[in-house]
């Protein structure tokens, strides 16, 4: 690929990036079960890593043709400046790119190497089975989630790369059950709804859209339509609402 079609295959695949964000935003304004809302910033994230792969394989038609009324002097001068500036557009797409997946990488090493720190929660003092065990679930398997706790963290949070884990604040341990209940549902709620996945496919579209701030605003939003849907998966009833919201607040 030279550098003028690369120009073209940038400048093409950020529009559509544009025009993609922008049309699921525009659907999720319609859009008012949270969950049905996730999985269309789930088909946004697929949808821009299919755009790029496309454009990268697939032949497309050029933006730009010198025209034949162009003087042969200008019509090189002009190729060569699209020359330069691909070039240089591509260097520094690349090294944003490089930067991007070895902070991801980092990060993930450090998140297992945390998990490792982690102590593995009694079972007698808070079981995912004693609390949530008559409630109907699909999805990830209880018995598999690991339900650790560190004195580290002050919100609780889950992780998944190969084997499911809930952490939780050690001051956590010291609540009322009925509130840590509605806890441990809205961080099982994410792994039962594959969140880890989406996150996963959000941070390829961000280390590859590292430069488009509607990619960044996509995350945010899809970031909170998970954090909404699990939090309607976690209550039932108005007191499960006042409940949980109990939790919330002596957590912040």
């Amino acid at each position: 690929m030279i550098a003028v079609q690369f120009l073209e295959l940038f400048c093409s695949v950020s529009m559509q990036a544009m025009l993609v964000v922008s049309i699921a935003y525009w659907l999720g304004r319609f859009i008012e079960d949270d969950k049905i809302r996730c999985h269309l910033w789930t088909v946004c994230f697929v949808t821009l890593l299919l755009s790029v792969l496309t454009a990268a394989i697939l032949p497309h038609r050029r933006f730009y043709f010198p025209g034949e009324q162009l003087a042969h002097p200008i019509k090189v001068e002009m190729i060569s400046l699209q020359l330069q500036f691909g070039r240089m557009l591509f260097w520094v797409w690349l090294a944003g790119c490089l930067v991007s997946l070895g902070l991801f990488i980092r990060r993930s090493i450090q998140a297992e190497a945390f998990l490792r720190e982690c102590r593995f929660v009694d079972p007698d003092v808070v079981s995912l089975k004693r609390l949530i065990g008559s409630e109907q679930h699909s999805g990830v398997d209880r018995k598999e989630v690991c339900l650790v706790s560190t004195a580290d963290i002050v919100s609780p949070f889950c992780w998944q790369f190969h084997k499911p884990y809930i952490v939780i604040p050690e001051s956590l341990l010291l609540y009322d059950e009925n509130e840590l209940k509605f806890i441990l549902k809205h961080e099982l709620a994410h792994l039962q709804t594959g969140h880890p996945l989406q996150v996963f496919l959000q941070r390829i579209v961000e280390i590859i859209f590292w430069f488009h701030p509607m990619v960044w605003w996509a995350s945010r939003s899809s970031a909170l339509a998970r954090e909404f849907m699990c939090d309607d998966q976690a209550v039932e009833s108005k007191s499960d609402i006042v409940c949980y919201l109990k939790a919330l607040l002596r957590i912040a």
